[in-house]
């Protein structure tokens, strides 16, 4: 039996919510904002192509203005002289509110509306746009693909008197970086013994965080350092865009709302308030029992309440909330309105391959003679998804036990020092300033001295290359067309094998060319870890995806969303290889986690608009193994 809890309560705070101001955009009203703002953001050039298209008759314009949109542009999607209705809106709800929160989906054009920005906050001098690294070159000394869309945007759009600066995730969470917003007390903490003289920060009076999924650990460095610059300079301004903006939890979102829009934030301020509200309407509430929503059941909803659910009501009413709330910007459509199709296919069978799930399944481990323990869930799901496609991670040479043991103590010694800091008023970001922090600690001091006694390095052991096979035989049939792996060993034994690049960190290849200028009449193998954000990949419309990912935001910013976006012509076709009950389960995860999101944003994900064809896939054959069969093992999940 679970705990007794209270229905959410009509409280102070509740009533705050309730009461926010509310705005709603028309379809029309937001095309009229964009036909009024976009010729006030055009440079020369481009206002004077707008000036020569509005003296064409409506149907001749539409027409014109299509005919331009065409023309590949770099660095945005639609027309390059006018602005989507969405850009529009979240520009003139970023201008007018001061802080902006946008749930947008692929293509949306995102980049564009990051350019033209600092127009609509003219009293801001420095501006800061946080982006993932693999879309800005910076750390590698280079001009990244953000910068190279800026500068193209440059033909058509006025470039902002204060034009806003890139940073990159990955910069900001290292320790070197603690002071680049700012160098005060309160963000960087005190100065250490032995410190040398900070550096000025930069104190941006705006920073935009795009993709910015990337902030809902409230644990990670880059988290912890910007919302604690928000906190201590509560006149700074934000904004947060990104196309999922609650996956599973309100914790995925609530803080990013409240640094963005204040007290005009529609959740919670106080934790247990905003906690009460999080077992009511989360993917998972705390040990797994659900609070009855009670109040949240008087907010307004939309349509009509047949066949659901009481969380599934409470979640609706917070949805409308927010996507009515000045600064939210929620757009529950797709860009693009190609059909998809997944067919599911499975692999020849390989004896090897069952053999080795046996051993998996039984003993936990990693096969002979690495004998690696993975009983832990993520490990074996882990694990299992890397046999799936016929190999696994080998540990070279395996250090002893006593090396583990003396990491898990520093490591829980760093954790917990970690989660202290910001109480103790000597804030700790990352795992580098809290091993120098921590030093003197015994569990620390006996893993400094223990830690390099054992060099180590990972390296893949292939068992099979029937999976790899089977997907070089469907290249040469489906070419040109895009392998997407989760598995950086997947990606290089299928480029070696098939002699097609593959494209992983930064999205550059081996010859360091960058996907985004690689032609699309070639087949071209990617990470998805590494492009499933920023690039524009219409040009291809057929897929294969090797490894399917549990995480449905892989299916919708990667696998599919890459293609299936603004300026694709044709029908997009996703082959899925399902070479084990992992990836079978990842797939059902993803799925799961995208009706949830429905739920409670009202936003149909990619896979859920998709048209699944199991006709290549026995489905049947796999149900109705018995236990004696070999292949067994390999389709039971553990």
């Amino acid at each position: 039996m679970g705990p007794d809890l209270a229905p959410v309560a009509a409280d102070e705070e509740f009533w705050r919510i309730y009461n926010l101001p509310r705005r709603t955009w028309t379809p029309e009203q937001a095309l009229a904002a964009a036909e009024a703002l976009s010729p006030q953001l055009l440079n020369e050039r481009g206002l004077a192509l707008w000036n020569r298209c509005a003296l064409l008759p409506p149907a001749e314009r539409e027409a014109e203005l299509e005919r331009i949109a065409s023309k590949p542009s770099q660095g945005g999607e639609g027309c390059p002289i006018r602005l989507l209705p969405d850009q529009a809106v979240s520009l003139i709800e970023l201008g007018t509110v001061r802080g902006v929160i946008g749930s947008l989906p692929t293509s949306a054009g995102k980049t564009l509306f990051a350019f033209l920005a600092p127009h609509m906050l003219p009293d801001v001098q420095i501006s800061v746009l946080m982006v993932p690294g693999g879309l800005t070159g910076m750390s590698r000394g280079v001009i990244g693909k953000t910068e190279l869309e800026f500068d193209a945007l440059k033909k058509f759009w006025r470039t902002p008197k204060f034009p806003i600066r890139v940073m990159s995730y990955d910069l900001l969470s290292r320790k070197e970086y603690k002071c680049w917003l700012c160098e005060c007390e309160k963000c960087a903490g005190p100065m250490e013994p032995g410190e040398k003289p900070r550096e000025p920060g930069l104190h941006p009076q705006f920073v935009l965080n795009d993709e910015s999924d990337a902030l809902k650990d409230p644990k990670s460095a880059r988290t912890r350092r910007i919302m604690r610059y928000g906190s201590n300079h509560p006149d700074r301004l934000f904004g947060f865009i990104t196309g999922t903006m609650m996956r599973k939890s309100l914790d995925d979102v609530a803080h990013q709302m409240i640094l963005a829009l204040k007290k005009g934030a529609p959740v919670p301020w106080p934790w247990h308030i905003r906690d009460a509200w999080k077992q009511a309407i989360d993917f998972s509430p705390k040990d797994g029992v659900r609070r009855p929503p009670g109040a949240l059941l008087r907010l307004p909803r939309d349509g009509t309440d047949d066949g659901k659910t009481l969380d599934e009501l409470a979640a609706e009413g917070v949805r409308k909330r927010w996507a009515e709330t000045p600064g939210v910007i929620i757009i529950n459509k797709q860009s693009c309105d190609k059909p998809i199709h997944i067919r599911l296919l499975k692999p020849p069978d390989d004896p090897i391959l069952d053999a080795a799930f046996y051993d998996f399944r039984s003993t936990k481990k990693t096969p002979a003679p690495d004998c690696l323990d993975v009983s832990a869930n993520l490990d074996k799901m882990r694990v299992g998804k890397q046999l799936s496609t016929g190999f696994y991670t080998k540990i070279v040479p395996r250090p002893p036990e006593e090396w583990y043991e003396a990491r898990r103590e520093a490591h829980k010694v760093i954790r917990e020092a970690i989660a202290n800091s910001e109480r103790a008023g000597r804030p700790i970001d990352s795992e580098e300033e809290a091993f120098l922090r921590m030093k003197d600690h015994p569990a620390v001091q006996l893993w400094q001295e223990i830690k390099d006694k054992y060099p180590y390095k990972t390296e893949p052991v292939w068992m099979s290359l029937s999976v790899l096979g089977f997907a070089a035989e469907w290249m040469k049939i489906n070419a040109p067309a895009l392998i997407w792996t989760s598995d950086i060993p997947v990606g290089n034994a299928l480029s070696l094998l098939t002699g097609v690049p593959y494209f992983g960190e930064g999205g550059y290849d081996a010859d360091g060319n960058l996907l985004d200028t690689y032609d699309c009449r070639y087949s071209a193998i990617v990470s998805v870890g590494a492009n499933k954000r920023g690039r524009n990949l219409q040009g291809w419309n057929r897929c294969l995806c090797i490894t399917p990912p549990q995480n449905e935001v892989d299916w919708e910013q990667g696998v599919l969303g890459r293609v299936h976006r603004r300026g694709q012509r044709y029908d997009v076709y996703c082959d899925v290889i399902i070479a084990s009950a992992d990836s079978l389960r990842a797939l059902d995860i993803a799925c799961e986690v995208a009706r949830h999101v429905y739920s409670r944003q009202g936003f149909a994900q990619k896979l859920l608009l998709s048209h699944f064809d199991w006709s290549a896939f026995p489905l049947g054959e796999i149900a109705g193994m018995s236990e004696e069969d070999p292949r067994k093992a390999r389709w039971t999940f553990s």
